[in-house]
């Protein structure tokens, strides 16, 4: 009976692991992510603003860049995984893209 609990504990930490590499991988490959989301803000912003900033609905390759260094996207796989690891087990799960508010 001891050695089923023991195993059923251990069985926590890869469980966990794999819970948070598909989460990681489902926020990072879903479209209509951050980098979208921000693109079509700036494109809806300059709409309503009669400005050309935003001309053919297409960013400059440093504004690009800028988004990118941001949120995280120019950082290897591992490193954004593990960074991003680190602030779950804080809890501290950033600001909502939406409303700019903290998510938690």
């Amino acid at each position: 009976m001891l050695s089923y609990f023991i195993r059923r504990t251990l069985l926590i930490i890869p469980t966990f692991i794999g819970i948070t590499i598909m989460v990681f991988a489902i926020t990072r490959m879903v479209p209509g992510g951050p980098i979208e989301r921000a693109i079509g803000q700036m494109r809806q912003a300059a709409m309503e603003s009669g400005s050309d900033k935003f001309v053919g609905g297409q960013l400059s390759e440093e504004q690009l860049q800028q988004l990118k260094e941001y949120y995280g996207f120019d950082k290897p796989i591992l490193v954004s995984y593990f960074e991003w690891l680190g602030k779950v087990v804080l809890w501290d799960f950033g600001n909502s893209t939406r409303y700019h508010e903290p998510v938690w």
